[in-house]
């Protein structure tokens, strides 16, 4: 009987080490920048955010079919936030697959691809309940389009560098 007494002790002494520690972890990473510093921050580091492999590129023969696949699963989504997260996801992948294109000299294509993620992306924001996550998805989208925009020359840099204005503007209009 003592043996099992010391044993649950010893456990629950553990347990509330651990949880004491993970408590003193959690409130000293808690610090969060303001919104001005995050803009800021778009452009001097990577942000933190994944984008999904992109399958098959805009010059592949079927990508028609994927973008009437994609057309069609936007029709039938008649939740407002699982709208605004498919919505997100179509800009994720044609921003990924407009930076593979620019990076393959794809210049032309890569740039009609990148405004058609921003134009999804821009309907995604405009969403009556946007989906989350969405600050630091426009945020990787500025830095994706700034990455791009260094790939490129002339009309076609200017014009990715006016998108990664507009998605600037999004990013700081944004609540956090």
């Amino acid at each position: 009987m003592l043996k099992k007494g010391l044993l649950i002790t010893g456990v629950l002494l553990f347990a509330f080490g651990v949880l004491m520690t993970s408590l003193f972890w959690a409130s000293a990473e808690s610090s969060c920048p303001s919104s001005a510093n995050q803009v800021l921050a778009i452009e001097s580091e990577t942000v933190d955010y994944y984008l999904p492999y992109p399958g098959i590129l805009p010059d592949h023969f079927l990508y028609p079919v994927k973008v009437i696949r994609d057309k069609i699963l936007l029709f039938l989504t008649t939740d407002p936030m699982r709208r605004a997260e498919r919505l997100l996801h179509f800009a994720d992948k044609r921003i990924e697959a407009a930076r593979l294109l620019a990076e393959s000299g794809k210049t032309a294509l890569a740039v009609k691809t990148a405004v058609a993620a921003e134009d999804f992306l821009g309907q995604a924001i405009n969403q009556e309940k946007p989906a989350t996550g969405l600050a630091k998805a426009v945020a990787k989208h500025a830095e994706v389009l700034l990455k791009i925009e260094h790939n490129l020359a002339g009309a076609e840099a200017a014009q990715i560098r006016q998108l990664r204005q507009e998605t600037e503007e999004w990013h700081s209009k944004l609540p956090i």
